[in-house]
């Protein structure tokens, strides 16, 4: 698997509330909702800003991963996928859950310097490390989409 980014370069899993979510700007474009096999949710959407310029610029995408039982794991707006694949597939889903999945001793130390101690516990956890495995480019990990849900509902 490639190296992954660390410092300036990493997702930063901005805390933000759930409210927050629900009232994303209209300009903010849901992609995906998926359930993973685990029974954690990833949301993903369009943030409406990009990262680069010209040809290169890459979609910057909105992220929301949470446990089974609907506790938010990590919230960003700072995910790009890879100029290869489209921002709502299932390898762009991949690519951040390899992100959203990293553990201590899978890169710099300094990467979970602004992890909260639930995110850390998180990356410490056995479904960290299921999620991991099941969800890595070799993985075979499911992603069973998820009806609109309450954005999609309301929009």
């Amino acid at each position: 698997m490639a190296a992954k980014p660390s410092g300036a370069n990493a997702p930063q899993h901005a805390p933000i509330g759930r409210e927050a979510f629900l009232s994303l700007p209209r300009d903010s474009e849901p992609l995906r909702h998926v359930r993973l096999e685990t029974g954690h949710t990833l949301r993903t959407w369009d943030t409406g800003k990009t990262r680069g310029a010209g040809m290169m610029a890459r979609t910057r995408i909105g992220y929301e991963l949470s446990s089974p039982d609907g506790v938010r794991i990590f919230r960003g707006t700072d995910f790009t996928s890879s100029p290869m694949h489209a921002d709502d597939s299932d390898d762009a889903l991949r690519a951040l859950l390899g992100f959203l999945t990293l553990r201590p001793g899978d890169t710099d130390r300094e990467y979970f310097d602004g992890y909260t101690p639930a995110q850390l516990a998180f990356a410490a956890s056995s479904n960290c490390e299921y999620l991991q495995f099941l969800y890595s480019d070799d993985g075979e990990g499911a992603f069973t989409d998820v009806d609109a849900g309450e954005r999609g509902a309301d929009a």
